[in-house]
C-alpha cells in the first residue's frame, strides 16, 4: 500500500510539474509590472515572518501587494491580494511581479525576467545544524537543485550577524549582495510597547500575573520523537522556585506540528504551535528552552535566559551535523531532564545577562530594530527606478 501510494504521489508531482512548465514558458511574454511585490513565507504558511515585517513597513506605498498563502481566508491587512500558492495565477503573479521576497531556497516556479529583482530573506539567524551545501549528504537532490537555482535568480540575501553572512557565501551559493543590517523580523525585539505581552496572554486567555517560558526545538530529520520529551510538569515547579508563578508554552517547529501530542497541556503547560507569530512569543517569553534552533539568536539579543536541552546530540550530528559554532556557544548542553532543571535553578539574571552578551560578541549580531526600514527602502528604489 505505501509502494502505491508514494507511485502515485511521483505521478501526481510529475503532472504538476509538467502544468508549471507549460505556464511558467506563456507567462513569460506577460510584461512586468512596476509597483507589484510578491511575498513568499514558507511556500504558503501565511502572514509572518520576515516578510510579514517588511510588508508592515511597506504597506501605506501605493503597490499591488501579492502574497502566497495555503489559507486563503486569513486575515491580513486590507492592501494585500492573497494568492494560493499551488495556483496558476501564483504562476502569473510571481512571473510579472517587479519584486519578489522570499525565505525559502525553494523554486519560485518563474523564468526570471529582466527587471526583476528577488530578495532572499531566509528563516533563520545562526544556524546550529549544517545548511545547503555543508549538508549535502542529507538534502535530496531536489532541494538542493532548487536551492542553487533559487540563488542564481537571487540579487539580495538579507544577513543579520557575521556568521550568518559567512554561510551564506561559503554554503548558500551566494555571490549576489548581501545586505548585513538585522533581520526585519527581529526588529520587535528591540521595540517598547508593541503590544505582544497582551496579544499572547489574551490569545492563550492567561489572566493571572505571571511569567511565560517557551520550549521551541527543532525537527529532526530522521523523524524521531524522544528528544522533544522534556518534562514540563518538573520544569514549571523549579522555575516557580523563584517565587513566581510560570505558565510553559510549547512551540513545535513547523516541520513536526503533530508532534505537540507529546505533551500534558493544562492551564500551565499550553500548546503555541498554532500561534501564528514566532516573533511575539519571543517578545512575550521571559526564558527560552531550545536545541540546535536559532531561535537562540534572537533570545541573546534581548538578553533574556537562554537554556538548551540536548539529549541526541550525538544522534544528531550523525544524522545532520553540527557546525563547529554550536560548540562555541557559551551555553550548557544539558544531555537530560535533571541537567535542565539543575541548569535553571543555579541560573540567574545577571549570569544570563552575560552569557547573552558573549554570544552576540562570538557571532557578531546586528540586529539593532531597523531591518524593516532598511530592506523597504531598497524595494521602493528598485520600484522606483532609483541607483543604490
Amino acid at each position: 500500500m505505501n509502494n502505491l501510494k508514494s507511485f502515485v504521489y511521483k505521478i501526481l508531482d510529475f503532472l504538476f510539474e509538467i502544468r508549471n512548465n507549460i505556464f511558467k514558458s506563456i507567462f513569460i511574454f506577460c510584461p512586468v509590472k512596476e509597483n507589484k511585490v510578491l511575498f513568499n513565507n514558507f511556500n504558503g504558511r501565511g502572514y509572518g515572518d520576515n516578510p510579514k515585517y517588511i510588508l508592515e513597513e511597506l504597506k501605506n506605498e501605493d503597490f499591488d501587494f501579492v502574497w502566497l498563502t495555503s489559507n486563503l481566508e486569513e486575515n491580513m491587512p486590507s492592501a494585500i491580494r492573497k494568492v494560493h500558492p499551488n495556483s496558476i495565477k501564483r504562476l502569473y503573479e510571481t512571473a510579472t511581479a517587479k519584486v519578489i521576497v522570499t525565505n525559502v531556497k525553494n523554486d519560485l516556479r518563474f523564468i526570471k525576467k529582466k527587471g526583476q529583482y528577488v530578495i532572499q530573506t531566509w528563516h533563520g539567524s545562526y544556524s546550529s545544524k549544517r545548511l545547503e551545501a555543508a549538508a549535502a549528504d542529507t538534502l535530496s537532490p531536489k532541494y538542493l537543485k532548487e536551492s542553487r537555482k533559487n540563488s542564481k535568480q537571487t540579487d539580495l540575501f538579507i544577513s543579520n550577524s557575521r556568521v550568518l553572512s559567512d554561510c551564506y557565501r561559503k554554503d548558500f551559493w551566494c555571490d549576489c549582495e548581501i545586505m548585513e543590517c538585522g533581520f526585519p523580523r527581529n526588529d520587535i525585539l528591540f521595540k517598547e510597547n508593541t503590544g505582544a505581552l497582551e496579544k499572547v496572554t489574551a490569545f492563550f486567555n492567561i489572566k493571572e500575573n505571571c511569567k511565560l517560558a517557551m520550549y521551541a526545538p527543532t525537527f529532526r530529520d530522521d523523524g524521531s520523537v524522544d528528544a522533544y520529551k522534556i518534562d514540563a510538569e518538573k520544569i514549571v515547579e523549579a522555575l516557580e522556585k523563584d517565587g513566581n508563578k510560570w505558565k510553559l508554552l510549547i512551540r513545535m517547529h513547523p516541520n513536526v506540528e503533530e508532534c505537540d501530542n507529546l505533551f500534558p497541556f493544562d492551564e500551565n503547560i499550553l500548546n503555541a504551535t498554532k500561534y501564528p507569530d514566532m516573533q511575539e512569543l519571543l517578545v512575550a517569553t521571559d526564558l527560552l528552552i531550545t536545541d540546535y534552533s536559532s531561535t537562540v539568536f534572537e533570545f541573546a539579543a534581548m538578553e533574556k535566559a537562554v537554556f538548551l536541552y540536548t539529549p541526541d546530540i550525538e544522534e544528531y550530528e550523525k544524522i545532520r551535523g553540527l557546525m563547529p559554532t554550536f560548540f562555541q556557544m557559551p551555553y550548557k548542553k544539558n544531555l537530560n531532564n535533571d541537567e535542565l532543571i539543575q541548569d535553571i535553578l543555579e541560573s540567574s539574571s545577571q549570569k544570563q545577562k552575560q552569557l547573552s552578551q558573549e554570544f552576540t560578541k562570538i557571532f557578531g549580531g546586528v540586529d539593532d530594530g531597523t531591518s524593516s526600514s532598511t530592506i523597504a527602502k531598497r524595494i521602493k528604489d528598485v520600484i522606483n527606478g532609483n541607483k543604490f
